[in-house]
């Protein structure tokens, strides 16, 4: 239980607390909230669920002087491991994995490009589409300071990741701007701030040159 904290993400600090008289295990949060097993995220749920297994697995294959968790060898094979894990619990799972179980192979598949931000050189198979005979290898290339939209396009052949809503609002936006009308401008960029993070870099153009417009309307 000593490697709670080591199964998400840094901001969780979780603690085993006690087992009730109906045998359910009782945790505790941050220092303070307690909750049983059944109260804590689907994430977590299935997360500790898939460590359990693996103990279970490494105790009922080995000797008792071999199932010992940290000295523990094999290969555990896993598929989708990102299933119904938050993001960010994809970006630490891997090191979760490493922590817990320092000896043993992890052989998993995924579509979660944070999974694939998370792997170290020489980690990751990336495999073309199916064919009869494929020659695969590791490749050396590390993707941790890769954004999602450029692991899902150069690394996964992802086609295209536009947003059609968010394209036919830019568009009309760009029109208005080529036809300097200030008032359609405005009304064109009321329409983008409700689909786009308040941050977006060509939100804040376009407000720049709104107000440029505005600015020449008033000086003519």
């Amino acid at each position: 239980m000593q490697n709670l904290n080591e199964l998400g993400p840094s901001n969780i600090d979780i603690a085993f607390k006690e087992i009730k008289r109906d045998l359910e295990p009782v945790f505790t949060f941050n220092k303070e909230n307690d909750c049983y097993l059944e109260e804590i995220s689907a994430g977590f749920q299935a997360f500790l669920s898939l460590v359990f297994a693996i103990v279970e697995w490494i105790e009922g294959t080995n000797t008792e002087d071999e199932a010992y968790i940290p000295d523990a060898v094999g290969t555990v094979i896993i598929d989708e491991l990102d299933v119904h894990l938050h993001p960010e619990w994809q970006l630490t799972i891997r090191e979760s994995l490493r922590t817990v179980f320092p000896k043993l192979q992890f052989i998993i598949t995924t579509h979660s490009p944070h999974l694939i931000a998370s792997a170290d050189p020489g980690e990751l198979i990336i495999l073309p589409q199916l064919n009869r005979k494929m020659n695969v290898a590791p490749t050396a290339q590390t993707y941790a300071g890769w954004s999602t939209d450029e692991i899902l396009e150069d690394v996964m052949g992802v086609k295209s990741l536009e947003n059609k809503l968010y394209s036919v609002a830019l568009n009309m936006a760009m029109d208005c701007v080529e036809r300097r009308n200030a008032a359609a401008l405005e009304e064109a960029i009321g329409e983008l701030k409700k689909i786009v993070h308040p941050s977006n870099t060509i939100l804040q153009v376009l407000q720049i040159k709104l107000a440029e417009l505005e600015l020449g309307d008033i000086n003519d």
